[in-house]
Formats: structure tokens, C-alpha cells, sequence
């Protein structure tokens, strides 16, 4: 009996551990300001503070994913609470090594400041470890919205430079040997991808998929690649979020990138879609907000009357066809 009970701690800190690696790998890569000097690892109780928070980063990315960026909406702090709780599961994977209790009250705020998400999430939490007791009420994450790289020496990027969005829905490859400029023409000391609400510039943007959008950072930079290499931006997109967008004119096959011009159009780069794996991919030529789009292909005939390349949803959000360049 005492052997087992020895396996079956050892399972649970193994689990637990996994965990750890896993948060410190997404904390990482994804520059979150989650001081880790501050947390305890050598008790039970500080392992189930990371167990929390790991349940917290994943229903906040959800979340984001469902919702947009959070301003003041209650139905996206209540699903991620829920999500949270759910992920919790009444902490049944660690009760057969420690005995927790919880409060029967929870309660979660959500924060958007300039580039950070803050997650509040108040739950009383009580670990007992064979008489050592960790106490918990308050538990608190950031998500830093934008993700920068510094690989680059007068303008010229020193390596091929891979950056995901912090929702792991969009990804940038910057060549090597890549001259990049910004808008006054000077060499830019870095580069980083920004996730924005898809209603950030006040319109509907109806033609957007899903509910974010991707801002370039320095607004305005220009890519001068090696010749035989090109600056691509990529996106993964969900089914569900395609089915209430397309118009009866275009199918999945006809998904484009594009991005928001100072006119309020969006315009298509040059664009390839994956529709077994969901992925979009797009050679750009400078940054800007950019976002998977519809309705915003090459003119056709709609119903019989020829279309001038605006949008289907042309009161909404028009598009324009000039594909790659500026307005």
C-alpha cells in the first residue's frame, strides 16, 4: 500500500512538473511579464499556484480567440471564468497527494491596457501537504500583446526571425540579410506583431475572419528581401469562423490577407490558402494592420453585373484591388 501510494505521488508531481516546463516555455516565448522569480517550486502549494495559473493563460487565450481583446465585456470575463473552473476541475488530478478545499465564491476581472491583458482571478484555496498549509485568495496573470525581436543591424536582419502572435494564430518570417525601413526611411532596431481588436479602427470590418486583426510594428516599416526570398505573414483560421463571412459568391478557396489602408480599405497581398491544414499565407511588403479577409478577390461577375472589385459588403467594409500597394 505504501508503494503505491509512492507511484501515485510520483505520477502527480510528474504531471505537475510538465506543467512547470510547459509554463516556462509558453512564458518564454511569449515574453509574458509573469515574474517566475517569485514563485515557489520546492512545496506543493506553489506547484498548485501554477497549476491555477496555467488553467488562467489557457481560458484567457480562448477567450481572445472567441471574444477579441476585452474592453468591458461581460460575457467574455464570465466565459473565461467558467473556462478557468472547468480547467480547475475541482483540482481532482492533485487530491489523491494533498487534501485542497476551496471557497464556494470566485470572481475574475479582466484588464486591456495598451499592450498587456491582466487577468484577476479570486478564489480561496486552501493545500494541506501532510500538515504544511499554502493559503491562497488572488491570482493574477499578464499577457503582453505584443511579441518584438531585436535581431537587426542597421535595418539588416541578422537571421531569419520567426514571430508568432501571442494567440498563436499568426506568424511573420522576416528573411535574413532583410534591409528594413520605416517610415522616415531610417533603419529600424526591431520588429514585433501586436494583436488588436478587429473593431480597433472604429468600423465593423465585416469582411475580417474571427475577431482580431495584426498590427505590424513600426507601423509603416518597408522590406527590402534578398531577391529570391520574400516576407510572408501566416494565419491559422477555425471553420466557424468562415461559415457566417462568405457570401454566396466565394468559397473558402478565395480567402486573401490583406491590409487596412489610411482610406479604411482593406487591400490583398499576393496570397496562397492551405484549406486542409486552415492556413492563410501572404508575401508582404510592409507593415501595416493586417488580417484574413474576404469578399476581396480579383473582379468577377456577380449575379450577372460585373463587380469593380468593392466588396460584396460594400456598406460595411469595402475593399479595394491594388494589390500590395499604398493608397
Amino acid at each position: 500500500m505504501k508503494n503505491k501510494g509512492q507511484v501515485t505521488i510520483f505520477v502527480i508531481v510528474g504531471i505537475v512538473l510538465i506543467i512547470v516546463f510547459g509554463l516556462v516555455y509558453f512564458f518564454l516565448n511569449n515574453s509574458s511579464k509573469e515574474n517566475f522569480e517569485s514563485m515557489e517550486f520546492s512545496d506543493i502549494g506553489g506547484l498548485v499556484s501554477l497549476y491555477v495559473k496555467d488553467c488562467m493563460i489557457n481560458s484567457l487565450i480562448e477567450g481572445i480567440n472567441e471574444f477579441g481583446i476585452p474592453e468591458g465585456n461581460s460575457i467574455m470575463n464570465d466565459y473565461i471564468l467558467l473556462k478557468t473552473l472547468e480547467c480547475l476541475n475541482n483540482f481532482d488530478d492533485l487530491k489523491e497527494s494533498v487534501t485542497i478545499t476551496t471557497g464556494e465564491t470566485y470572481f475574475s476581472t479582466l484588464t486591456n491596457e495598451e499592450n498587456v491583458v491582466t487577468y484577476e482571478f479570486l478564489y480561496e484555496i486552501n493545500v494541506n501537504e501532510n500538515g504544511k498549509k499554502s493559503n491562497f485568495d488572488r491570482f493574477s496573470i499578464e499577457i503582453d500583446k505584443t511579441l518584438l525581436s531585436f535581431d537587426f543591424e542597421n535595418g539588416v536582419s541578422t537571421k531569419e526571425i520567426i514571430l508568432f502572435s501571442v494567440d498563436k494564430k499568426a506568424k511573420i518570417i522576416v528573411p535574413k540579410d532583410t534591409l528594413v525601413l520605416d517610415e522616415n526611411n531610417d533603419p529600424v532596431k526591431f520588429v514585433g506583431l501586436k494583436i488588436l481588436d478587429k473593431t480597433e479602427n472604429g468600423m465593423r470590418n465585416s469582411i475580417v475572419l474571427g475577431n482580431l486583426v495584426y498590427e505590424g510594428l513600426p507601423r509603416g516599416a518597408q522590406f527590402s528581401p534578398p531577391e529570391d526570398k520574400k516576407v510572408t505573414m501566416s494565419y491559422y483560421y477555425r471553420e466557424e469562423d468562415i461559415e457566417p463571412i462568405l457570401s454566396d459568391f466565394q468559397t473558402e478557396e478565395d480567402l486573401t490577407c490583406g491590409y487596412l489602408s489610411v482610406s479604411g480599405a482593406y487591400i490583398p497581398w499576393e496570397s496562397n490558402v492551405d484549406t486542409e491544414k486552415n492556413i492563410l499565407t501572404c508575401e508582404i511588403e510592409h507593415f501595416s494592420i493586417n488580417s484574413p479577409i474576404t469578399n476581396c478577390k480579383q473582379p468577377s461577375t456577380y449575379g450577372g453585373a460585373e463587380s469593380n472589385g468593392v466588396t460584396v459588403l460594400i456598406y460595411q467594409q469595402p475593399c479595394i484591388l491594388s494589390v500590395g500597394k499604398y493608397l
